[in-house]
């Protein structure tokens, strides 16, 4: 078989162009619909993470509150439990006091008063109180009642001199003039701490 090529060379270059030129443009028009496919995915990733990281902030944002307020609830108790205990640390149990003088206090004798005022100290001693860390106070105590007889005003004067609870029991002259209704009255020093130990 004989194979004839009537075309011309003119005619052979536009034809090897058309075919370059098809092929060209198939292959541009290809990457084309890759690229746009490329981007519409793209597109697509960008907008879902752009939802992921929107609702990311938006829940440690409330995360963050939430622990904002937690943070603050566990301050204001903590807080309280301080105060709370500055409050237990200068507790006096003052009924130990009473429940003493209930106990130790002889029929025939009736008190009328009982004061307890804070100590007065000098300025040297507040400083030295200061810098002692035993934070004891000292108070002055003052019994006031009516003894039936001389005898039971003894015996009441002698349980509060050897009380526990007690320093420094004193009582005018005058208290024992009289042989009976005698209007006493003893001053003492009473401290805390022996008062805290009494509770114990």
């Amino acid at each position: 078989m004989i194979s004839l090529n009537l075309t011309s060379p003119h005619q052979k270059n536009e034809i090897k162009l058309n075919r370059f030129y098809h092929l060209l443009r198939n292959n541009l028009s290809l990457i084309t619909i890759i690229l746009i496919l490329t981007a519409i995915i793209l597109l697509i990733a960008r907008n879902t993470l752009q939802n992921n990281f929107s609702s990311v902030v938006a829940e440690t944002s409330l995360i963050q509150q939430q622990i904002r307020g937690s943070n603050q609830k566990i301050r204001t108790i903590n807080e309280q439990l301080n105060d709370l205990t500055k409050i237990q640390a200068g507790f006096i149990p003052w009924s130990n006091i009473s429940v003493y003088l209930a106990k130790n206090t002889p029929l025939d004798i009736k008190i009328n008063f009982l004061i307890i005022s804070p100590m007065v100290i000098t300025q040297q001693e507040a400083e030295a109180a200061k810098k002692n860390e035993n934070k004891n106070k000292s108070w002055n105590i003052t019994i006031k009642g009516i003894a039936k007889t001389r005898d039971d005003f003894f015996a009441f004067q002698d349980k509060l001199q050897k009380s526990s609870l007690l320093e420094e029991v004193k009582t005018p002259i005058d208290n024992i003039t009289q042989k009976e209704n005698i209007e006493f009255e003893f001053k003492a020093i009473l401290s805390d701490k022996k008062l805290i130990n009494q509770a114990e």
